[in-house]
């Protein structure tokens, strides 16, 4: 489905029937397909809706620098919810994705019922070595599809290999390659910046009223400290470490990563 709103179409899957919306948002290079495996399974218990962010997956691809930036995928969000008039919502965030959402919430909390945000941060991060000329003009001139060998890990972690084992190495590549396919290499470029330059709002999650559970990969070191951080600001708010598991703990550990978002709605029970 396309759901056209502030002139661009966002794609989604949408299932599950009438009650609270859970609505989850993907990160920086992925796309709805990053929880299609858990779309059927969440759906089977409640309403489940899963959406491309602007610039990536089947979603509309501006190729303007200027609209690849945290506030405008906030708004984005925001009209998202808005257009389809949704309830309430429960929603997840990963990584970029849990950036978007957080504002999101700060900005209109009205909107939500409860949040998750998975290895992500209130902060600005550190994107790693500068890329080269030669990539940066291979991208602007082929797509961002030609970082499939360059995110390549030969020799990943063990909790990375456990995703890929679970797809199988075919199945981890063929989606790696239609993720970055699909990428707007505006957004690439503007996102990436954005990443290491945001304006953080770790102060500001003090003023969060929903609840909140914050999920992180045990190995996804980057981002241990973050949620550590982002846990101690919201006010009771729990933070679960899933055991075996790096950035994508719903590949890497998907029991886990269930118990923990069963975890989560239990608690709204309560």
């Amino acid at each position: 489905m396309k759901l056209t709103h502030r002139n661009i179409e966002t794609h989604y899957l949408d299932s599950g029937g009438d009650g609270r919306p859970f609505l989850l948002v993907h990160g920086f290079t992925g796309s709805l397909i990053d929880f299609y495996d858990e779309f059927d399974g969440l759906a089977d218990n409640r309403r489940t809706i899963v959406l491309d962010q602007r610039g990536h997956g089947e979603s509309t691809n501006s190729g303007n620098l200027d609209e690849y930036c945290l506030q405008v995928l906030v708004d984005d969000l925001i009209s998202f919810i808005e257009t389809l008039k949704l309830p309430p919502v429960d929603i997840l965030g990963h990584s970029l994705g849990g950036m978007v959402v957080m504002r999101a919430v700060l900005k209109r909390p009205e909107l939500f019922y409860s949040m998750l945000l998975m290895d992500t941060a209130a902060q600005s991060l550190e994107m790693g070595a500068k890329m080269s000329d030669r990539v940066v003009e291979a991208i602007k001139d082929d797509g961002v599809q030609v970082l499939v060998d360059y995110v390549y890990q030969p020799n990943p972690s063990v909790e990375v290999r456990n995703g890929i084992d679970r797809l199988g190495e075919a199945e981890h590549l063929r989606r790696t390659r239609t993720k970055l396919m699909q990428m707007d290499p505006q957004a690439f470029f503007g996102l990436r910046d954005e990443l290491g330059a945001q304006q953080g709002v770790l102060t500001e999650l003090s003023q969060v009223i929903v609840p909140t559970t914050i999920i992180v990969g045990s190995a996804d070191t980057p981002f241990r400290e973050p949620s550590e951080k982002m846990a101690a600001k919201i006010a009771g708010s729990n933070l679960i470490v899933v055991p075996d598991a790096a950035h994508s703990p719903q590949y890497e550990n998907r029991d886990a990563w269930y118990e923990a978002l069963q975890k989560h709605f239990e608690s709204l029970e309560s």
